[in-house]
This record gives structure tokens, sequence and C-alpha cells, in this order.
């Protein structure tokens, strides 16, 4: 590590070296040597300078060695200030007294003259400024014990970490992007002992085709060259690499764009690779292409670096023609505080060009998410639809507003604000003057005195201003009455149920589909219910806190009925695609500011063509830190800026005919002819010096001084049901039937823990479990197997809602019909489900007391025969194993449910009955078995 920290500086201090032409190097050699002499008897009890007497001892300026880097950064100061910009004065302090004498101050200022004529030919040259930049960030030679003991913690603590990721792969029958490349490579075997499916791919693998090669990580490039490690000249075999340097803008993706460099002009490590460069532009006419070659021929570097990513500007040639209208549009919206003035700019851009031109293509592209608020905020406002891919927060829909409200307040019984905001929701909409009336009321407005709240719960609030208070009016009344009914039946079913089926059961009986707005809605509620099924039961979830961190993460789906015509996305998602018209706001946006990485590590190609490893943690902090921390951060906001300008390359070369830019930015109040300075890490600087004498600039007005809502003076429409909805008769086996029933299928006190039971097989039971109570309430006579049939589409919907996989789902469907068809044609069944006789009953709930406390009891049937015996059937969807006996699975079901058939017994018994008979009932088998369970 530490030799590799040595070769950086060397190479820098190489670079610079070229950079000095060869008859300047004695001049700068005396030029330093006096000033050092000068410093010297300034710094009588200090070191003396590095540069001390350097005109004796050298001719020409040293070569890139560790012992020389004090020389060189000597040099640095001499020619550069703290700014890193040139000198444009020499002092005492830099070694230029000002001498006493008249003959000594005529000799300093011929002297300094020399200094000044120096540093004017060298910053003529293109390059040497950056160069001596360059030394200001050096790494240091070596790591310090604090970084070494970290460093190593990391190394003893990393590969536990990724032991640990494995089993959570392996547990969840998953793996990510870099788990698949490293399997492929492990897959492979190494250059010195290739795997059986490396020599064999030897022989078969003939041709390969990588596309986006710009964008590919090291790990990558190690994979292709595993793949071509048998490859020969002549062989016939072909590799087909496309990609373009330009274009590479997933660094965060672990992309290295030096490694495209590199591999194009070095090839692989087994193929030669031979360039082919492209030129001719087939998407935008020839006034884009124009604008586009003369600002980012510019804007990107001008010399390849690989370490750094820089990418040298191919020029384009366009074949279709220029266009009459005006191709680029840059507009700066000078001195406004926000983004309103720019947003209303856009949407005249769209409604111009929907006017001029109805089938064009706009895309709207941003660089982050929320550059695009104003923007959308106003679209929606002027009833526009548009398509946005992952950008809109879930978190700001309506439906997903009142889905949060309604589960805060189902997890919180005393959050008073979530539940005041679940009976302000359109499915219940109280008015203002009701919710105030009932968050207000206390024990003493009841005319009974027996009747007291020791907490202000909400819904018991609720209840007593519908019966005592007198001004609470009709309609309130008359909302509350149905919505309270079911938020009462809710809040005792906590933990009773699966979280996501507690919350969507409720948001469905209170009718939260029927006040979503479109489909679209209905689809962010879908993809909020899928981020509940987290938390098998509410109790599971830690926090709600933990849930809004989880939603703000999430995105809404795209308008269902919105065209294509307009579309707004990341500069990210624009990628490969194109559009008529391209819009490009916020230049002047900062990138998002992550806090400063715990590590930092960089691979880099030498000067020998080698890759070396570079690292260093983070230590302390800011100007504390360690300067290989410091280096690095360096090198990577350099790299980041590079590549900030290909991302405005990549969005502007999406135009076909048209392209919008436009950026807010204020004047410099000292010189108001100016603009104050653009920020390193904006897309506008990036092209700043090519653009800023062509901007069309839009001034602030005076009348937009004032900060006002359009909005506030116009009255706001409460969006809510209609007094007198009601809930949809729906059909049989509809979704709401598992929230009615007072009793959970999947109590824990009722269910044998079988771990061998899949999620699909227990989903399965669950579904049929209904189905067989439907049977028994209505009787088999009213249920053929045509119907059960017709049921599959509800059944299928059925299974999902409960979680089980899109692969899983057809044949859970297919199994749960058969089962079901088995019981209708069961004579058995026939007889156990028959509903005349004098007590029957389904899914019946009973307590029982015991030593250790009440224990709940489900039993799927009990019904007493013409004969006076009492049955308790318990249903079970199981079957044999493929190689055991029917009896001996009979037997081992016996033994499993031993326990719990007794606890059924048992309290039957204490209710009073005398002749109890217990049976298993398997209907995929058509199995009964009679047992006493004792």
């Amino acid at each position: 590590m530490e030799k590799n920290l040595r070769r950086v500086i060397c190479e820098r201090i190489d670079l610079l070296r070229e950079k000095i032409p060869a008859h300047l190097h004695k001049k700068i050699i005396d030029l330093v040597s006096y000033a050092a002499a000068n410093l010297r008897e300034k710094l009588v009890d200090k070191k003396p300078p590095a540069c001390l007497n350097m005109n004796l001892n050298f001719q020409q300026l040293p070569e890139g060695q560790y012992e020389y880097l004090t020389h060189w950064l000597e040099i640095y100061d001499l020619f550069l200030t703290s700014n890193k910009n040139w000198r444009k004065k020499l002092t005492v302090d830099n070694g230029f007294p000002p001498g006493e004498t008249k003959k000594e101050k005529e000799a300093v200022k011929k002297i300094k003259q020399q200094a000044f004529d120096l540093i004017d030919t060298l910053s003529l040259r293109d390059g040497t400024l950056e160069a001596f930049q360059k030394l200001s960030t050096l790494p240091d030679a070596s790591l310090d014990n604090t970084q070494w003991n970290i460093l190593q913690a990391l190394f003893d603590f990393l590969p536990h970490l990724a032991a640990k990721l494995t089993v959570v792969f392996s547990s969840r029958n998953a793996i990510d992007f870099t788990e698949l490349n490293l399997a492929a490579r492990r897959a492979f075997g190494s250059e010195d002992s290739p795997s059986n499916l490396a020599l064999r791919l030897d022989y078969q693998l003939q041709h390969i085709l990588v596309d986006e090669f710009q964008d590919t990580s090291s790990s990558q490039v190690d994979l292709l060259n595993r793949l071509t490690q048998g490859w020969s000249l002549g062989d016939g075999r072909t590799l087909f690499c496309v990609g373009d340097a330009m274009q590479s803008i997933y660094a965060f993706r672990g992309a290295n764009v030096g490694l495209f460099l590199h591999c194009r002009e070095q090839g692989l490590d087994n193929v030669l690779l031979k360039k082919i460069q492209l030129t001719t532009n087939f998407r935008s006419q020839a006034g884009l292409v124009e604008w586009i070659n003369q600002v980012f021929s510019s804007s990107f570097p001008q010399s390849d670096d690989i370490n750094l990513g820089a990418v040298v500007y191919s020029l384009a040639n366009a074949i279709h023609p220029k266009e009459i209208d005006e191709s680029v549009n840059v507009t700066a919206f000078v001195d406004h505080q926000d983004q309103r003035a720019e947003a209303d700019y856009i949407l005249n851009i769209i409604r111009q060009t929907r006017s001029d031109t109805p089938d064009a293509t706009i895309a709207i592209l941003v660089r982050n998410r929320n550059h695009a608020a104003q923007i959308l905020h106003l679209l929606n406002k002027h009833a526009i639809r548009y398509t946005a891919v992952d950008l809109e927060p879930l978190e700001n829909h309506a439906v997903i507003q009142d889905l949060l409200a309604l589960t805060r307040a189902l997890l919180h019984p005393a959050d008073r604000t979530a539940w005041l905001s679940v009976l302000r929701a359109p499915w219940c909409g109280l008015s203002l003057a009701d919710l105030e009336i009932i968050a207000n009321i206390h024990a003493k407005d009841s005319s009974d005195s027996e009747k007291k709240l020791p907490l202000p719960v909400v819904l018991e609030q609720c209840l007593l201003a519908m019966e005592f208070h007198p001004l609470l009016s009709d309609d309130g009344i008359k909302r509350l009455q149905p919505v309270l009914s079911i938020l009462q039946i809710a809040n005792t079913e906590r933990d009773r149920k699966p979280f996501r089926q507690w919350v969507q059961g409720c948001w469905l009986l209170l009718g939260g589909p029927a006040v979503a707005k479109d489909e679209t809605a209905l689809k962010n509620a879908e993809v909020y219910f899928n981020l509940l099924e987290n938390w098998e039961y509410s109790s599971g979830l830690p926090s709600f806190d933990l849930l809004m961190s989880k939603v703000k993460k999430l995105y809404a789906q795209p308008d269902s009925e919105a065209d294509q015509r307009l579309q707004i996305m990341t500069i990210h998602k624009s990628k490969g695609l194109e559009f008529d018209v391209v819009i490009v706001p916020g230049l002047n946006r900062k990138s998002r500011n992550d806090d400063a990485p715990m590590l930092l590590w960089q691979q880099r190609l030498n000067s020998q063509g080698k890759f070396e490893l570079l690292m260093a943690p983070l230590t302390k902090k800011n100007s504390d830190r360690h300067p290989t921390y410091k280096h690095l951060a360096e090198e990577l906001k350099n790299k980041q800026e590079l590549e900030t300008c290909r991302l405005l390359y990549v969005a502007c070369t999406r135009a076909r005919k048209k392209l919008y830019l436009s950026f807010n930015i204020n004047r410099d109040t000292k010189d108001p002819a100016k603009f104050k300075n653009v920020s390193s890490d904006t897309l506008l600087n990036s092209i700043w010096n090519a653009v800023q004498l062509k901007i069309k600039t839009i001034e602030k007005a005076l009348s937009d001084t004032l900060d006002h809502d359009d909005n506030s003076t116009q009255e706001k429409t409460l969006y809510r049901l209609h007094s007198d909805w009601q809930q949809p008769v729906a059909p049989e086996g509809y979704l709401l039937a598992d929230y009615i029933p007072q009793f959970d299928y999947q109590e824990d006190s009722n269910q044998i823990n079988l771990q061998w039971q899949s999620n699909t097989a227990r989903h399965t039971g669950t579904v049929v479990h209904r189905y067989l109570q439907a049977f028994a309430e209505s009787g088999l006579q009213d249920w053929p197997e045509t119907r059960i049939h017709q049921c599959q589409s509800k059944i299928k919907n059925q299974l999902k809602t409960l979680g089980i996989s899109i692969t899983d789902i057809d044949s859970a469907t297919q199994r749960a019909i058969k089962l079901l068809c088995n019981v209708v044609n069961d004579p058995q069944a026939r007889k156990m489900l028959s509903n005349d006789y004098s007590f029957s009953a389904n899914e019946f709930a009973v307590t029982l007391n015991t030593g250790s406390g009440p224990l709940h009891l489900v039993m799927d049937r009990v019904y007493q025969d013409h004969c006076g015996h009492l049955w308790i059937v318990d249903y079970k969807t199981s079957e044999p194993g493929e190689e055991q006996s029917l009896e001996d699975f009979y037997q081992q079901e016996i033994l499993t449910y031993q326990q719990k058939m007794s606890l059924y017994k048992m309290a039957m018994e204490r209710l009073g009955y005398e002749q109890v008979k217990m049976a298993l009932y398997f209907p995929v088998i058509g199995g009964w078995r009679e047992k006493n369970f004792i």
C-alpha cells in the first residue's frame, strides 16, 4: 500500500516536470535557490529550506523521486497561492525581501520581474497549472497507526459480514448483481486452475458481444478476461465491444470509464481490440449536433486520463438537415428565489410544443428526483397528464397519506392526530366543526354520571358525541355510524390477522377503493400493502418510524391513463432513449450531499500499466483528515465533476429536434453586471464557460418580490364519499370475507407449527377453510363443481392477497379447486357439512381457562348429529408422502394434533356436552379419521 502511495507522488512530480520546458529548468532552480537563501536568513532556528543551494547541485529540475518531494513542494509554494492560483505578488514571506538600499531594491525588483515572467510563460502552457495543483493534494507516503488499526479491523470484520450476507441470500433464495458476478467468476476458476465449466466453454464459446462497455466495472472486466483466457489469435473466435466513453455515467454502480480507455488502447489480457470510431449522429438534426459539438468540445477535458476517468470529446457529424427554428435555448432566471418561474416557463414550452406539433414527444430530464417537485406540482394543477417512472415519492399521494394515517391509528390507539385524520379522510369526511366537537368532548358532557373517559381516546369520544352531544351535525352522525363500527372491529383484531390483511381489510371495508381517484391510485395502494408484508403481524413492526423510512424510499406508479408523449425522468433513466423535444431544468441545482465515506479507495493504473489499490479510512474531521484520505477525496471529487459533464451530455443528446436548458442564477451584489460564481458540483458548471455569453435572461420582476401562493385565496373542496354511500354487494368468496369473521384461521394458539409446511401450502389451506365454511353455511347442494370452477379467479385473488408468489399462484389455485371438488363429491363431507342439524357451527370459538391462563380456541366444524353425538372436526389439507403408507400418515397426523384435539374436547365438555366425538378430515384424499383424542 505504501509503495503504491509513493508511486503516486513520483508520478505527480513527473507529470509536472514534463509540462515545464527544459530551457526553463535552470531559471526556476536559480529563482527558488534565491528565495530559499532569503528564507534561511529569516528562519534561523528552523530547518533550512530544501531548495537552499539547489543552483549548485542541479542543472535540471529533479525527476520524480520521493526524496525530492520537498524540493517540488517549495517550488509549488513559490509559484502558486494557497488558493491554487498563480501568484500575482511576491513578498518577504516568499523569500523576496524589499531591500534596504536603492541598489538592493532595484536588484529585488529585477528578480521579481524574472519570477513574474516565468509565471506568465508557464501559465500559457496547457495543463501546467493543473499539474502544479495536483501537488497540493498529494497523499502521505505512509499510513499512521490509527489508520492501519481501522483497516485491520475492517479486514477482519468484512469476511464475516460477507458470510452473513451469503446466509441471507441462501435463506431468501435470491442474490444481487454483485454476488451474481462473483459467483460467475468463481465458477470459472483461476487462470492457473480453470474449472471444468471454463474448459467446457473454452470449446463452445465462439462469439461474445458486450454492450455499454463504457460502464463496466473491474469485476466485469475480470469476468470477460476469464471467458477469453484460452483464446488465441486466428482461432476464429470474436469479441465485439460497443461503448461510448462520453456516455459513462454510472460510477455510483462501480462503473469505471478508465477501464474502457485502457481496454480500448491495450486490449484485454488475451485479446487485442481494434478501435473503430463512429462519428455519425443518426438521431439529432444538424443544428443540435453543431451546438453540442461547439459546447462540449471545450467542456470535456483536452486529454484522456485513465485514473481520473477523463475522456476527450469526439466530434459528431449529422445526417439530418438543420431546421429553421432555433435548435437550443439556454435560459437563465436571474435573482429568482425559487423554481416557480422556471416551472411556468416549462409549462409554456409544453403547451407551445403541443400546439405546434401535437404528436411530438417531450421529455423533462432532471438530475435528481426532487428537482422535479415544482414542475410536477404545476402539471398536476393544470391537469396535464404525464408519465413519470420512479420519480414521485409514494408518500406524496393522497391514497398513501390516508393509508398511513389509518395504519398509525390502528397501531397507536391513543394517537389523537392519526384517529382524527382517519375521520377526516374521504371515506368518512367529517367536517372541521364535527371534528372539533369530538376532539374536545369530555366526560362531563355526558348526562350519565357513570360514563367516564380516563383517556381522550378518539373512538370513545365519537361514541359520546353521537350519544350525548346535541351540536354534532346530522350529517356527521350519518357518516360516523358505519365508519365507527368498522374501526371498533378493526381495533379488536390487532395481531389476530397478518399486518397487511388487518390494514387492507379495514381499508376495504371503509371504502378505500371507492375514494381512489383512478387506477394509478389503486396501484399505489398495492405497493403500500406489499410493503406491509415485510412484517407478518403488526407486533413485529419495531416502530412506525421504520415503516415511514421504508415508505420514503418507494415511488409512485406511473399514470396508467397518460400517454407517452410527455415523460419526466432522471437523466440516468433516459439513457438510450430519444425524444423530439428535451427540457433539462435546474442546471444550477446541486447533487445530494453525502456524508464522508468511512473508507475511500481507488483502483488506479500506474505508469507501467499495472493496476494498484490505494486505500484510506476516515479518522478525523475536515482539515484534520489524513493527507491520503484528502487525496482520495479530491480524486473522487474530480471524477464526479468529469462525470457530471458527461451526464449533461447524455441529457442533451436525447433530443431529436429541440433542446431547452434552464437554471436559476443570482447577480453579484458587488458588480451587478456579473453573475455569482457557479458551484462546481452542478450541471451548469460543466458548460458555463462555453454558454455564459449566449444565454437568455429572465429577470425577476418587481411584482414577484412578494412571496405569495396563487392557491391561497381559492377555497379547497373537501373530497369525500357521499353520506349515503354503501359498500357494494360483493360476490361470494370476495376478499372482505376474510376480514369479517370474528376468528382467525392463523391464530398461533390454534395452529400446530409444521416446520416443513411451506407458506404456499398453508395459505392454500386457509382459502380451502373459507370455502368449507361457505359450504356448511349454505349447504353443499348449492355448490356444484361448475360453480367452484367459476370461482377460479376469486380463489386466485385470495391467494395473491395472502402473499403466494407469482411462480406458485397457478398451481396453488388448481390445487385449491381440486380439493374443493373432492369435498363436494365426498359422501362423508356431505354428511359433515349438512345444515339440517339442530346445532352446527363453523370456526366455532371458545375460551378455555387453564392453569397457565386462558386459551382461545377455534374449531373448524362443530355439529350435533341426530343421535346426540357432538362432533368436532378439524380440516387438514395435508397428504401422505411419496413413500408413506396411508395408515402411517393417519397415525402421524393423529399424534401431531393429539394435544390440540384434546383441548377442543375439554372445552366442549365444560360447556355441558357429554357425548363428544372427534375426527380429522382430509379433503385431498377424501380421508376421515375418527379418534378418541385423550
